[in-house]
């Protein structure tokens, strides 16, 4: 059988391809057929899956032709094909010609999961730990919506069965009876949570604009709106609650600009760099920054969709369009700067192609502060007032022109206070030292800070009536967010919670402050190692309250984690980009 050719799309910017998939067993079959796009709207389905490793391919017929496609396509084509009636399909791997970037260019600007009737996503074939994980979180979702997340966040697998009874022992199998003793049923949970689609940049788009949307996992299947409620319940799983709220902001029709969807989604993955800037485009609401023409180096040019483009001009291209639409300059605090890339010849001003999860969901990049102490303010502080920026782009030397004036020097510049990595597991051996070592650094820098501040030798903060420790506490503030979901916590909540935190460091870690240094020494790791465990020990008997203020503080401090401190030469004190 010869293999299957692509006919040309005669009109790639108003025509589709849908793969009609036939019923049946045994192998893959199916008819590629073209359509305009308003024609067959809201008639056929949306796969989104993650592609995978292609080294290993499969192979199904297309049009009475071969074709080699991977696995994980394969599997999921299998899982959703009926015994009897086809389905109607758009897949990207199969309806794009993904060896024609002009196709390319024109089909990924369409948007086409919005324009079908529903979307599958496919996480992968299933395992033991599949049917218990998807029955607890249908479960708890309807709960939820019955009673209310609190009740659902204490109550058992136990309970559960008996408030529902179309859910008896004979429904349930003999792993979930025994795994549904174990609270929270966290490993059978990190089996569908952590595979890798919640991680690939494309589901973004795809999960934000589809209408409807059913989660399979080999034979098992959920509704997305189950998955949505109970996400809640979820805390550290930060893909996932970044693909929620991105969708619940484009069925709200809120605005998102690029540079706020590429501060919220920089833990995504994806092969081709490009993918990381273009996969967003769909959800940009502003149609003006999307256009089929423009020229790299013009700051008015619209982003456009280009795989012709280098990687190189396509980061260049989005870091100046993102300055343009926003008069700031602030998206800079995400370039490459000094941290490098294995991409060759890159501008350290550039967009970084390869953001670091360390600082997950961008949410310690800027530390904004507001003119008012009324927390419902939204106007909010801004050294540059309100000048415009207009960014200039040499194009032969690839330098980044912008125009302003010298405030201040920045004369000291204190060590990084790193983040506990959530992705690493505290189970194992390694992980478990990754975080105790982190920590104890964490310590050693507190103290250094603070004599940075000049708490305990100046008496006042630059001549003003604000006292050096209160200076150094204001900028220690973790920004927590309070019960109904406001980020806008008063100022005097912030500094209450500085000071217990501080209080907590002083009290116990005294011994700290004339050693902040030189490089962590055995002795002083060895000594806050041992006064931890001893606190630990104390808290486990009920005997320290202090301990859970500083646990509140750590868990939500998103401000200063994988910063630096920083004193300029008048004495002005603050945090900046880890450098």
């Amino acid at each position: 059988m010869a293999p299957f050719i692509y006919a040309p799309l005669k009109k790639p910017k108003s025509e589709i391809r849908l793969f009609e998939l036939f019923p049946g067993r045994g192998q893959v079959r199916g008819w590629l057929n073209h359509f305009e796009l308003e024609a067959v709207k809201e008639t056929y389905d949306a796969l989104s899956y993650c592609w995978g490793e292609q080294k290993q391919v499969v192979t199904i017929v297309i049009n009475d032709r071969m074709w080699s496609t991977g696995k994980n396509l394969y599997a999921a084509l299998k899982s959703i094909r009926k015994r009897h009636g086809r389905v109607m399909l758009w897949i990207d791997a199969l309806c794009i010609n993904q060896r024609d970037n002009q196709e390319k260019n024109a089909q990924v600007s369409m948007m086409n999961y919005s324009n079908g009737r529903k979307t599958y996503v496919w996480l992968g074939l299933d395992n033991i730990w599949t049917s218990l994980a998807f029955q607890e979180m249908e479960m708890r979702a309807r709960w939820i919506r019955e009673q209310g997340n609190t009740v659902a966040d204490k109550v058992g697998w136990r309970q559960w069965q008996k408030r529902h009874k179309a859910l008896d022992d004979n429904n349930i199998n003999l792993m979930a009876r025994i795994m549904g003793r174990i609270d929270y049923l966290s490993w059978a949970n990190r089996s569908i949570l952590y595979r890798p689609w919640f991680s690939r940049c494309w589901v973004i788009q795809e999960i934000a604009t589809s209408k409807s949307i059913t989660v399979i996992c080999g034979k098992y299947q959920m509704d997305w709106n189950d998955l949505e409620t109970v996400q809640e319940l979820r805390p550290g799983i930060d893909e996932l609650y970044t693909l929620v709220s991105i969708r619940q902001r484009v069925h709200n029709a809120d605005m998102n600009r690029l540079d706020s969807l590429l501060w919220s989604t920089n833990t995504f993955q994806t092969t081709d760099a490009r993918d990381r800037i273009f996969s967003l485009y769909g959800l940009i609401n502003q149609e003006s920054e999307i256009s089929s023409a423009g020229n790299i180096g013009n700051a008015h040019d619209a982003l456009r969709v280009d795989y012709s483009a280098s990687i190189r001009d396509v980061y260049i291209q989005a870091t100046i369009q993102c300055m343009t639409n926003t008069n700031s300059a602030g998206v800079l605090a995400a370039s490459i700067g000094l941290q490098g890339t294995s991409f060759e010849d890159f501008p350290t001003w550039a967009l970084n192609p390869e953001p670091s999860r360390e600082d997950r969901q961008g949410r310690s990049t800027f530390a904004w502060t507001r003119k008012s102490e009324d927390p419902q303010s939204e106007t909010l502080w801004k050294a540059t007032d309100s000048s415009i920026c207009l960014p200039r782009l040499d194009n032969e030397r690839c330098r980044l022109g912008l125009q302003g004036m010298i405030v201040d020097i920045v004369d000291l510049v204190g060590g990084e206070r790193k983040a506990i990595s959530g992705s690493q597991s505290i189970v194992s051996l390694p992980g478990m030292a990754s975080h105790i070592k982190t920590g104890v650094s964490n310590i050693k820098r507190y103290f250094q800070w603070r004599e940075f501040s000049g708490v305990g030798l100046e008496k006042f903060y630059r001549g003003t009536n604000k006292t050096a420790e209160e200076a150094f506490l204001e900028i220690m503030c973790p920004r927590l967010v309070s019960a109904d979901g406001d980020h806008n916590v008063s100022a005097k909540r912030h500094l209450e919670l500085s000071r217990r935190f501080d209080h907590f460091m002083t009290t116990n870690f005294g011994f700290m402050e004339h050693k902040i240094h030189g490089k962590l020494g055995k002795r002083e790791f060895a000594q806050i190692v041992s006064k931890c465990a001893r606190i630990v020990g104390e808290a486990g008997l009920g005997d320290r309250e202090d301990v859970a203020a500083a646990a509140d503080f750590e868990a939500n401090n998103d401000l200063t984690n994988t910063r630096c401190f920083v004193r300029t030469e008048n004495h002005y004190i603050g945090l900046g980009g880890a450098m």
